[in-house]
């Protein structure tokens, strides 16, 4: 697990140290791109506030839940579908894991987001994801480009509990100011909002 305010923190200040030691003045730079790991997952209440730590990569809780989709008989349609193993990692059975074993963070649950989409959601105040990050989370079907049901199912999820899908080019306008300050950009920067570090 990790703080995502820690990392919330630490992204600013890589890019305010990117910004120093380039030269580049705020003025020249055409924009940001982002990227992240994949497979992060963090519960966000009504308010916008995180109900839990980042879930990353290597937290294995949802391992009982490979055999489970196994026996439903889920398991492959679900890895064709989406192209995500059926393993710990994936945001699909770490959810199956929260919903057995903390219900009552999922009873208050607005919101499933990922590390990245943290970071934008406090710049921006959206839930937004990028598909190559989205592709990563065993919720997404590849050839629908959308969230997949069966999958969403299988976590107890809906629709409207995931961030919007967008391309990995799309780009975000109107950072709030007082981030734009922290980070030491112009507030009407670009933002674009990149892909998985794998992608």
């Amino acid at each position: 697990e990790q703080d995502p305010e820690e990392i919330l923190v630490a992204v600013a200040a890589s890019v305010r140290s990117a910004l120093a030691k380039s030269g580049i003045r705020d003025d020249e730079l055409a924009g940001l791109a982002m990227s992240s790991a994949m497979h992060s997952l963090i519960a966000m209440d009504e308010r916008g506030e995180p109900l839990t730590r980042s879930l990353t990569w290597a937290d294995s809780r949802g391992a009982e839940y490979v055999e489970v989709l196994r026996e439903r008989g889920t398991a492959e349609a679900i890895y064709r579908a989406t192209g995500t193993p059926i393993h710990p990692m994936s945001p699909l059975l770490k959810l199956m894991w929260l919903r057995d074993y903390a219900p009552e963070i999922c009873e208050k649950a607005q919101k499933y987001i990922g590390i990245k989409e943290y970071v934008l959601f406090r710049w921006f105040g959206r839930y937004v994801t990028d598909e190559s990050v989205a592709s990563a989370t065993g919720l997404y079907s590849l050839c629908d480009r959308a969230w997949y049901p069966p999958a969403l199912a299988a976590a107890g999820l809906s629709v409207e509990q995931l961030p919007e899908l967008v391309p990995s080019t799309h780009i975000l306008e109107g950072m709030k100011p007082e981030w734009a300050d922290r980070l030491g950009v112009r507030r009407n920067l670009p933002v674009i909002i990149g892909a998985s570090d794998g992608a």
